[in-house]
Formats: structure tokens, C-alpha cells, sequence
């Protein structure tokens, strides 16, 4: 969070002095027009993309296209070039940074999940190693790298959908309190922050690292005393190995992983700020709940399931994510 928001305020402090410099009366959202000007003033960013990796494209659909047509005029095949430019690179190009960090997001956790699903032995062993964050291991990267790993693919299309659903409203939520922050007694704005991508990832990470934290804080004070005393309280009558092997699964801790925590933090941020908002129910979205009361029913059902050890209920978090 701390470095989140040491980018954000020298991003912001950085167009400032850019605008100071040309002399002009500025608005505060000239800030962020000022940011997407130079960004597409970087033409050789949008040049690289175009010729490097779609030029090999565009040679081989043009063998293609001369081999059925061979009376094809060499002026109809710039077209094809400037309609990939037009339908694909300027768009994208033209996307917000917050839209970019959520799309990134969703095909870094694609990624993840389809390396799991890999055959090989070796890289299946390297993520239960890295990937993955057992409580009894002693590794701390996996805090993090667990965050964005997902083995099970209704775990990641549902932890995806409910992501991408509430982006867009801490995005507003973090420029409305920015907006709040800076706007003066008139009425004007002193000052805008400059983008809120910054922001936006340092509360995914955190809301991941705090999740992961205190899974494995309920794993080792918890868990694991109880399965200690569980195995200390049966250990006169285990007389096979197999009898062993039941007890000592049924009392296992096992590795936690995936998006949820950020999500659930996601989900509280925004109604903490939005009390008034409504949210639907995943597959039944023409049912609207407020959002606050529907906090409630979820954390209690999650309370319930982690007393219990429910593990199928920490999927209703899911269900009012729409």
C-alpha cells in the first residue's frame, strides 16, 4: 500500500510539474488527459507491436491471399494492416490502466492455472512448492504467489468473474475518495491524482497477503493443536498403518490458494463506501440485493464454515459477486 501510493503521488507530482512547465491554467482532469497524450505520443510503442510481432502475420495471410487470388492489387493489402491497427492495437491502447491491470490479472491467473494442469512431473511439484501456501512449509513468497494461483477452474472462473464485476466500482470508490480529499471549499479541485492503477494493485496484493495471513494463522493456532490432540487421543487404537493414514487425513492441513481474499476485500471496500449499492447473484441476475446485508449473510456463512469445516461453503462468497 505504501509503495502504491509512493507511485501514485509521483506520477501525479510528475504531470504536475509538466503542465507547470508549459505555462498553461489547467483543470484537474487535464491531469490525466496530459498522461494519455504523452503515452500515445509514444508511437514507437504502438510501431513495435505492429511491425515485430504482426508483420510475420500479415506476410503469410498475404501468401495465402495472392495463392487463391492471384490478380489481388498490392493497394487492397495495406487494408488488412490498418483494420488489425484500427479493431485491435487502438483500442487496447486506448484502455485505462485499471482496465489494463484487470485484464493482466485475469491472464496471469489463466496462466498460472493451465502451468497446473501440466502433465510434466517436475513443474507439477514445482507449484504445490511455490504456487501454493501450506502452513507448515516456512516459505513467505508463496503468501503472495499463492494469491494469484488457482488449481480447480470453477475456483478460477469464479474468482475471475467477481473480480473483473468489481474492479470498475473500487476504481470509482478510490477516485470519489481522492476526488473528497482534494476538492476545496469552493467547490474546485486543488489536485487529482493522476491514475489509480497504483492504488488499485496495491489493495488487490494486500487484500491477498491479509487473506493468506490469516488462513495460515487459523492453520497453525488452530488447526494444527487440534489435530495434535486429535492424533495424541486416538494413538492407543490405531493398530494398522492404514487406520493411521485415515486419521492423520482426516486431521490434515492442506494448502491454501487463489483470488477469494482479494475478492472478499474487494467486496467489503466497496460496500463499507457504498452502502446504497445493490449486487446480483451470480447466474441469477435479475435478483438484486442490497450489498451491505448481503455482506452480512456471507461473512456469517463463512464464520459458520470455518468453525465447521465447511470447505464448499467458501464458494458462496461467489455467489453475490454479479
Amino acid at each position: 500500500m505504501v509503495y502504491g501510493a509512493y507511485k501514485t503521488e509521483g506520477e501525479t507530482q510528475h504531470y504536475l510539474d509538466k503542465l507547470g512547465r508549459t505555462g498553461l491554467t489547467f483543470q484537474a482532469r487535464d491531469l490525466r488527459n496530459a498522461r494519455r497524450v504523452e503515452h500515445l505520443e509514444a508511437s514507437h510503442y504502438l510501431h513495435f507491436i505492429s511491425r515485430v510481432i504482426l508483420t510475420p502475420s500479415f506476410q503469410a495471410a498475404d501468401k495465402k491471399l495472392r495463392a487463391r487470388s492471384p490478380g489481388i492489387r498490392d493497394d487492397d493489402l495495406p487494408l488488412q494492416e490498418k483494420l488489425i491497427r484500427a479493431n485491435v492495437l487502438v483500442p487496447w491502447y486506448n484502455t485505462t490502466d485499471t482496465e489494463r491491470l484487470k485484464w493482466f490479472t485475469v491472464a496471469g491467473c489463466a496462466a498460472v492455472f493451465i502451468a497446473w494442469q501440466a502433465p510434466l512431473v517436475p513443474l507439477r511439484n514445482f507449484m504445490r512448492t511455490f504456487w501454493a501456501h501450506h502452513p507448515l512449509s516456512g516459505r513467505k513468497i508463496t503468501h503472495l504467489t499463492a494469491t494469484f494461483s488457482h488449481q480447480d477452474i470453477y475456483h478460477l472462473g469464479f474468482n475471475m468473474v467477481a473480480f473483473v464485476s468489481f474492479v470498475p466500482a473500487v476504481v470509482a470508490t478510490l477516485d470519489r475518495d481522492d476526488v473528497a480529499q482534494h476538492r476545496k471549499p469552493g467547490g474546485e479541485l486543488s489536485r487529482i491524482q493522476v491514475t489509480p492503477v497504483w492504488e488499485l494493485a496495491a489493495f488487490v496484493v494486500a487484500g491477498g497477503l491479509v487473506s493468506s495471513l490469516a488462513s495460515h494463522l487459523w492453520s497453525v493456532r488452530v488447526l494444527l493443536p487440534r489435530a495434535v490432540r486429535a492424533l495424541k487421543a486416538q494413538a492407543p487404537v490405531l493398530r494398522s498403518a492404514a487406520a493411521v493414514q485415515s486419521t492423520v487425513e482426516a486431521h490434515s492441513i492442506g494448502s491454501s490458494l487463489g483470488l477469494s481474499g482479494a475478492v472478499y476485500a474487494m467486496l467489503v471496500y466497496v460496500a463499507a463506501n457504498n452502502p446504497d449499492l445493490s449486487v446480483g447473484i451470480l447466474f441469477l441476475p435479475f435478483i438484486s440485493i442490497p450489498i451491505g446485508p448481503a455482506v452480512g449473510v456471507l461473512a456469517t456463512f463463512d464464520l459458520l464454515a470455518l468453525l465447521r469445516g465447511w470447505k464448499w461453503v467458501s464458494f458462496l462468497s461467489l455467489f453475490a459477486s454479479g
